[in-house]
């Protein structure tokens, strides 16, 4: 049903695009009635904008809500629009946070980034400048770059009003805050002479105080920063933490893991192997490196299992290490290699070392 409605769909884009508007307002009506988001918010748009159809900003409005419950990020971005300036229904900028809310934890960058600007104004929900700070990381990091400058002026004004004689006095008094923000001082250089592994010890610290930017700070520190080695046992632990304190705030900066993490954790419960290796493969095409051992167990020879240990391992899973050394110190095996055994073992006791380490 969806494939013949993605089809006309794509039919009716195509005749509007070559001039016959009104040819496609016709199939997309038949599409949205049938209940297809796409079809629904490609419709409202040819009655917002008058093309094809009379202009109906109430039936555009309509057609929009109807595609952004849907999940239609596109129709949540200009339903928001149509909130705050109150065209075709009254003002509401609390509903327009509420419909960006949405579309940005579905991962549009636009909704993003206007609902940073009502967080950062107070306008329709409380004041909150971290969280509009977090929007415009996750819209910078996506490749808006108004977010990037409108970041970059925050930094730099957040840098030169910062007195860093008294942050490094907070610091060594164990203030959660001041641990953090000397260690972002660090990681860039700022103030400071750069120095990534001091700052990474300045995150734990701070973070061990369940101080949330810290955990992120820590999770992005091994799962992205191309400068340092990538572990992802240890971005996994602050990955949980992080998710532990503020799940929604978090899923703001990252919502492809924390979509990767729900669905690894049905997978978890699920007894269909070829649904969990469906389930599994979606977790790691939305950046979620643990899945690569569970997928790697449910191969029937040992080859196939070898590959995904070997993907495991390079992207720093402990556990990867170990089903290596499994492997490699398994004579029956071809192969056995009590070299790379003994380093697989070594590898997996260090990274798991580490780990422990942010517990003590």
């Amino acid at each position: 049903m969806e494939d013949i409605f993605a089809n006309t769909v794509n039919e009716a884009i195509t005749e509007i695009n070559n001039g016959d508007a009104q040819k496609g307002a016709a199939l997309l009506k038949k599409c949205a009635d049938g209940g297809n988001a796409d079809a629904m918010y490609y419709l409202g748009y040819l009655f917002y904008k008058g093309n094809g159809v009379p202009k109906n900003y109430k039936k555009a409005l309509s057609l929009f809500e109807k595609a952004s419950d849907r999940g239609n990020t596109k129709a949540s971005f200009i339903l928001g629009n149509m909130l705050i300036s109150g065209n075709g229904c009254d003002k509401s900028p609390e509903k327009a946070a509420e419909v960006w809310e949405e579309g940005a934890k579905r991962g549009n960058v636009q909704c993003a980034y206007n609902l940073a600007m009502l967080c950062d104004r107070g306008l329709g929900v409380r004041t909150d400048k971290a969280k509009a700070i977090s929007l415009l990381r996750f819209c910078a990091e996506n490749g808006m770059e108004k977010a990037k400058e409108i970041l970059d002026k925050i930094t730099v004004k957040q840098d030169n009003t910062e007195n860093i004689n008294e942050l490094i006095s907070l610091a060594e008094k164990g203030d959660a805050k001041a641990l953090y923000r000397l260690g972002v001082h660090k990681m860039r250089g700022t103030k400071v002479a750069k120095n990534k592994t001091e700052a990474t010890n300045l995150f734990i610290h701070s973070a061990k105080q369940n101080y949330f930017l810290a955990c992120v700070a820590l999770f992005n520190r091994y799962y992205i920063d191309e400068e340092l080695e990538k572990i992802w046992s240890c971005a996994e632990y602050w990955l949980a933490r992080s998710i532990e304190l503020d799940k929604a705030r978090f899923n703001i900066v990252h919502p492809n893991i924390v979509k990767a993490v729900e669905i690894f954790g049905n997978a978890q419960k699920e007894n269909d192997k070829e649904i969990i290796a469906k389930m599994l493969v979606s977790c790691i095409e939305n950046g979620f490196h643990g899945a690569f051992v569970p997928l790697g167990d449910l191969q029937k020879n040992e080859n196939d299992a070898y590959g995904f240990y070997l993907k495991g391992a390079n992207a720093g899973d402990a556990t990867a290490y170990l089903r290596l050394y499994d492997i490699y110190s398994n004579k029956e095996s071809p192969l056995f290699n009590e070299a790379k055994a003994s380093v697989m073992l070594e590898k997996h006791e260090q990274i798991a070392k580490t780990v422990r380490q942010f517990s003590e």
